[in-house]
């Protein structure tokens, strides 16, 4: 009867992996290949139309390895207090967290996704991947603070009041970050049960160290998304220097994190951030934008589809500790 039971669970959870898998396929369907745009721009470039050496997409398929391979580290980096996975069981636990952020706003169900991988104290690495979180922030707001510096240059208002506002949001993500510890006392302070206190204590046991070491892992994905944008650039003959593309990357990243919204629904946020900061490129508006949602395909969908079925097929011999 109760091995009955559990079969019967194992069948149901399945069933209803693969509906969302389905529903996933409907939301990309939906929110890409049906808008007049992409299919309008993918289909230039298939006749020729377009300019595109696909050339360039090589070394931007090569970051894609590189960029989650960082994340896994910086994951890797904060749970080792009570955690050692192995490397490419990291890998797979990062990509299904990239799966199950498809469904939460700015992508904040990536921890649900990676903790499916650990026998022991998934409350406490759920908790910890916040930190990494706010180490990519942090980074996404101070490269993109500096790019909105030059992007207002000619504008002395916009840019003494914009930069005064990121400045003061920085320094805050920053002091926050490197005091992610004083949370616990926070805690206490408010009260929470002693039973709830318990899985906060790993945060409170991250070493400076540790959180350096996991905001430089963070500082070089945001180099490696950065190449990448670059790169796309190349694959389609835009003409931009490299220091005016690093800019307008910059504070595309910085309105797309401000913008709420979920992943699978991310890909027309990223299209109006990239109108707003390529705005010193005329004449290539469609295929800037083009060059957004390709970044968002190969960086976010293709990780999340190999994720999803990673997720569907999940066995739970392969955990780890």
């Amino acid at each position: 009867m109760i091995r009955r039971i559990s079969h019967n669970k194992v069948f149901i959870l399945r069933y209803l992996k693969i509906i969302v898998l389905v529903l996933s396929a409907w939301l990309l369907y939906r929110e890409i290949l049906v808008k007049d745009r992409f299919r309008e721009n993918f289909s230039a470039i298939v006749n020729g139309e377009v300019p595109f050496d696909w050339i360039w997409l090589i070394p931007v398929f090569i970051l894609l390895f590189a960029n989650w391979a960082l994340e896994t580290l910086k994951w890797q980096v904060l749970i080792r207090s009570f955690a050692q996975p192995r490397f490419l069981l990291s890998y797979k636990a990062i990509l299904t967290g990239v799966f199950v952020s498809f469904f939460t706003p700015n992508r904040v169900g990536e921890f649900a996704g990676r903790v499916i991988y650990l026998k022991e104290k998934k409350v406490e690495a759920s908790l910890l991947t916040i930190a990494g979180s706010l180490a990519q922030n942090v980074c996404t707001y101070l490269f993109g603070s500096l790019a909105a510096l030059f992007f207002f240059a000619e504008e002395p208002i916009e840019w003494v009041l914009g930069g005064t506002v990121l400045f003061f949001l920085t320094t805050t993500l920053l002091f926050l970050y490197f005091n992610i510890d004083r949370l616990v006392g926070i805690l206490r302070i408010i009260r929470l049960p002693k039973k709830w206190m318990k899985y906060f204590l790993p945060i409170r046991r991250l070493t400076r160290m540790q959180l350096l070491k996991a905001l430089g892992l963070s500082a070089f994905r945001y180099a490696v998304f950065s190449i990448q944008f670059v790169l796309m650039f190349k694959v389609l003959a835009i003409p931009i220097s490299f220091g005016m593309a690093l800019q307008g990357v910059g504070l595309s990243f910085l309105i797309q994190s401000v913008l709420p919204t979920i992943a699978l629904l991310e890909v027309a946020s990223r299209g109006v951030a990239a109108h707003y900061a390529f705005q010193v490129t005329p004449g290539f508006e469609a295929s800037i934008l083009f060059a957004s949602y390709a970044i968002w395909l190969i960086n976010l969908f293709l990780p999340g589809m190999v994720g999803a079925f990673l997720f569907l097929f999940n066995n739970k011999k392969d955990v780890d500790l």
